[in-house]
């Protein structure tokens, strides 16, 4: 009987059960020479097989790389197999013990299918139906993902973007940024960074590359300093009182980042978005001509105007110090060991993320679409009051969709980025900060 060729693209190695731990897949990636991966090893249960994903933490790519095939295979079997239906590529790769069989490059179609077959034991249909529904392509963790970081295995909750560079500190400025103050969330591993002797964390900050501490380079010396002065006391039992060596082990214990942004963008535009579409209350705007004019002449974006035009609500305790949009009960020092009240001079704070995560968690696309929606149509109205809205209306929507197009990505980047960092911080109790720096 003919197999039906699934048009499902894969990129993955296939052990058989009980081959390999969990923990042994992670160990074996490490040793490879990653120095951080993403990894999901996903029991096949129906098929008595492992399916193993290895993808870079930068763009979320899949890893083709023979050599570490071999290594999941020593001691018993393994299987490359990859697929893009679009670009008609398929290979097939089997390694028994360490050394490879014969492997298959050509395009999907019945030589590969039999090829697969003879290495795995199994056809490509059976295998992308046995797994768990959960992956849906590249750039999307599915279940049972981590990300090897820094001696971790970071859980990534399903539906995590993984092709936003977000677990080294990258900032997605440009040269019309200078000079601006600029705000990056991070999560980090507390433990790590305050409960080690001062000593070994002084050693770990000066091992770093030359740039590798990103805006706290020019602190470096200070840091270690302070720290080498510690000895075996670890900061949180010395109550470490230097703002910089605290900056300094937050970021060295860093797991994932948002891009760094201008504050002002973070705060005046972000961070309203949730509040504004986030409400299960319509957007009602009620605008006159002379607010639609100066806002088509002044404002960039649609979002922009929404957030410049519709009201929302300030923070439960009020508009914070530090920004409007977190209450300063929110937004504490780094060391826990401060006294409330105190002055603190840094560049690294704590936040408390449980306000901030529910408000990104309440918006989606659909949400974020029918409220930009309603507001278009007001707007409109306004300019043009008693116009049919019609085709008049349908092209001057695309042209301000065309007009904010690089604040929406700008937009959709940042609420992307935040909600990533937030959720891994819940998935593995970390903490999570914000770092100003220009």
């Amino acid at each position: 009987m003919e197999e039906t060729q699934t048009e499902t693209d894969l990129t993955a190695v296939i052990i058989p059960s009980g081959q390999l731990s969990v923990e042994e897949v992670h160990r074996i990636v490490v040793e490879s020479g990653r120095h951080a991966a993403l990894v999901r090893v996903a029991p096949l249960p129906k098929l008595n097989l492992v399916q193993i994903e290895v993808h870079d933490p930068r763009r979320g790519l899949p890893t083709e790389d023979p050599a570490l095939v071999g290594l999941f295979s020593k001691g018993g079997r393994a299987t490359f197999v990859h697929v893009n239906h679009s670009a008609k590529q398929a290979m097939v790769h089997g390694f028994i013990d360490g050394r490879p069989n014969e492997g298959f490059a050509g395009a999907p179609g019945d030589d590969f299918l039999a090829r697969l077959r003879v290495e795995a034991g199994v056809d490509l249909a059976s295998l992308v139906a046995a797994d768990d529904g959960t992956r849906i392509g590249i750039g999307v963790a599915s279940s049972h993902t981590v990300a090897l970081i820094r001696g971790r295995a970071l859980v990534l909750p399903i539906g995590t973007p993984t092709g936003l560079d977000g677990f080294t500190f990258h900032d997605r400025g440009t040269a019309i940024d200078e000079g601006a103050e600029r705000l990056a969330w991070f999560a980090f591993d507390r433990t790590r960074a305050f409960g080690q002797p001062g000593k070994a964390m002084a050693a770990l900050i000066g091992s770093a590359p030359a740039g590798a501490l990103g805006p706290l380079e020019g602190a470096r010396e200070e840091a270690i300093a302070a720290l080498e002065a510690l000895g075996d006391r670890t900061p949180a039992e010395a109550k470490l009182a230097s703002p910089r060596a605290l900056e300094l082990c937050a970021y060295a214990a860093a797991m994932a980042w948002t891009g760094g942004d201008q504050a002002s963008y973070w705060d005046g535009r972000v961070l309203p978005m949730f509040v504004i579409c986030g409400r299960d209350t319509p957007i009602a705007a009620v605008l006159d001509a002379s607010e639609a004019e100066e806002l088509d002449d002044e404002t960039e974006s649609l979002i922009e105007a929404m957030v410049e035009t519709l009201p929302f609500p300030a923070p439960p305790d009020g508009e914070g110090p530090m920004l409007t949009q977190l209450a300063a009960a929110e937004v504490q020092p780094l060391a826990p060991w401060a006294q409330a009240g105190e002055e603190h001079a840094g560049s690294v704070f704590m936040l408390r993320p449980e306000r901030l995560l529910s408000l990104v968690r309440s918006l989606d696309g659909p949400r974020l679409g029918k409220a930009a929606e309603s507001f278009a149509r007001a707007w409109y109205r306004a300019l043009r009051p008693g116009q049919p809205e019609g085709d008049a209306y349908q092209q001057w929507r695309v042209a301000k969709e065309h007009e904010g197009e690089k604040d929406l990505e700008r937009f959709v980047n940042d609420w992307a980025e935040l909600r990533a960092c937030l959720e891994v911080a819940a998935a593995n109790r970390l903490d999570v900060a914000l770092m100003f720096y220009a």
